[in-house]
């Protein structure tokens, strides 16, 4: 015998799937949109307007700002509108800026084949391809490469790597490292990134960062 679903139950189905087609709806018009702007910045038609350039007529014509504008031009330049109704343009450019910071010379189009190296709960790594990962993994990771790089311009101090290494240990003991990122320059200093942590778990990094960074007893 079928179970009755409730109305709440089909309310629900039929609202998550309004949002998703909305969703893909709002990625295909920023695409146009992105089209629409680089073609008003590439034959100046701004100049028609009393603003003084490009970005001015954004500012005082526009509801969005400069930095969205340049979004959506982005994903006009770089991908199909096929692939913005798919993706989003909030994956999208957080995968531009994944690419960005990887050291193979690979092309926007080529995003889709890309695996995401990202930190699981309990500081390892996995591969997850763009197509799975989620925007906050992209972003998460698209950080930690950062760090990386800057670390790699120059040797750390040996014993700033020796502090960052028990740092990055007793976080990954924690299950923070997926969301504190750790790396140490050569000028001794040490640099992290926290994201989204509540204040219990705030409480636990500071500690930490007093024991293994401040060498202060907790």
């Amino acid at each position: 015998m079928a179970l009755q679903q409730s109305p709440d139950s089909k309310r629900l189905r039929e609202v998550t799937a309004r949002i998703e087609q909305i969703g893909t709806q709002a990625g295909r018009l920023m695409w146009e949109l992105g089209g629409l702007l680089t073609e008003v910045e590439q034959t100046e038609l701004w100049r028609t307007t009393p603003h003084g350039g490009f970005l001015e007529w954004i500012d005082g014509a526009m509801k969005f700002s400069r930095q969205t504008a340049r979004k959506y031009q982005q994903i006009h330049a770089h991908f199909s509108a096929d692939m913005a109704e798919r993706y989003g343009s909030e994956k999208l450019v957080a995968g531009l800026a994944y690419l960005a910071q990887t050291k193979r010379e690979e092309e926007p189009g080529d995003l889709v084949a890309t695996t995401i190296r990202v930190r699981t709960t309990e500081g390892t790594f996995a591969s997850v391809p763009f197509p799975l990962a989620s925007v906050r993994q992209i972003r998460q990771a698209t950080l930690f490469l950062a760090g990386a790089n800057r670390a790699d311009e120059a040797p750390s101090a040996p014993a700033e790597a020796e502090r960052v290494g028990r740092l990055t240990a007793a976080l990954a003991a924690e299950g923070l490292s997926a969301r504190v990122t750790v790396t140490g320059g050569r000028d001794g200093v040490a640099r992290y990134a926290i994201q989204e942590l509540s204040a219990t778990e705030i409480g636990q990094v500071l500690a930490l960062l007093q024991r293994h960074l401040l060498g202060e007893s907790s």
